[in-house]
């Protein structure tokens, strides 16, 4: 079964933007986690130097 890792909020509204940004470091905190994960996953072989 494939698991998928969501790096971020699902925000549904204009109010819940405007919270979030708000509140920026306590969502940094809370998804951090999950972004490292998901960036392990997808992104680990990214150096960016792909058109060089």
């Amino acid at each position: 079964m494939l698991k998928y890792i969501d790096p971020r909020p699902l925000l549904f509204n204009s109010e819940l933007v405007i919270d979030s940004i708000k509140n920026i470091d306590s969502v940094k905190k809370e998804y951090q986690n999950k972004y490292d994960l998901f960036f392990d996953k997808y992104c680990n072989l990214d150096d960016g130097k792909d058109f060089k």
